[in-house]
C-alpha cells in the first residue's frame, strides 16, 4: 500500500460498528453475520471514516506494518476496502420517520397500581400508538389478564 495520505480504509455501507461495554463488533448486514473485536479495534476503524491512512500510521507513530495489517484483516474478510474518494462510498441512512406520536409503550401493573387502565389505553390510541407491552409485576390470574386484555377490542377504531 502507497503512503499517500490520499488513500483511505472504508468499511462497506453493510458492515456496521456495534460498541460495546467490553468488546465491539462488526455487524455484516447482507451475509448476517458478526465478527468479535476489540474496543481498542472499534476505535481505530472509526477513526478511519475521519482519517486517511497516514494520519493514523502518525498517530500510531507511524507503526506502518501494524496499521496495514490491521486494514488487510478487514479487506481479506470482505468488509472494507481501500480508496481515494471516500465520499464517493456513502454510510447507509438508518433515518426513520414515524406518523404516530408515540410508537409504542410499556404498561407496568402491580399490587398497587392506582390508575385507570382504559383510559390510559384510549390515550394511546389517541397517539396512534402501535404496539403496548403491559408487564405484570405479580401473579395475576388468567382472568385478570383477560379483563386487561378485553379493552383492547375497541382500540384503534378511528372516526374518519
Amino acid at each position: 500500500m502507497s503512503k499517500t495520505s490520499e488513500i483511505w480504509f472504508k468499511m462497506f455501507a453493510c458492515c456496521q460498528l456495534v460498541f460495546g461495554r467490553s468488546k465491539s463488533l462488526v455487524y455484516d448486514l447482507q451475509r448476517k453475520g458478526f465478527y468479535s473485536l476489540s474496543n481498542d479495534a472499534y476505535s481505530i476503524l472509526k477513526m478511519s471514516e475521519n482519517l486517511d491512512i497516514a494520519s493514523i500510521k502518525a498517530l500510531y507513530n507511524d507503526k506502518d506494518s501494524f496499521i496495514d495489517d490491521f486494514f488487510n484483516q478487514f479487506i481479506e474478510a470482505e468488509m472494507g476496502f481501500y480508496t481515494n474518494e471516500p465520499s464517493s462510498f456513502p454510510n447507509i441512512d438508518f433515518t426513520w420517520y414515524s406518523p404516530n406520536v408515540i410508537t409504542n409503550s410499556i404498561i407496568e401493573i402491580d399490587n398497587y397500581s392506582q390508575f385507570d387502565f382504559e383510559y390510559a389505553i384510549k390515550q394511546l390510541d389517541d397517539l396512534a400508538c402501535k404496539a403496548v407491552q403491559i408487564r405484570f409485576l405479580n401473579f395475576i390470574t388468567i382472568d385478570v389478564i383477560n379483563g386487561y386484555l378485553s379493552v383492547f377490542k375497541t382500540s384503534c377504531e378511528r372516526q374518519s
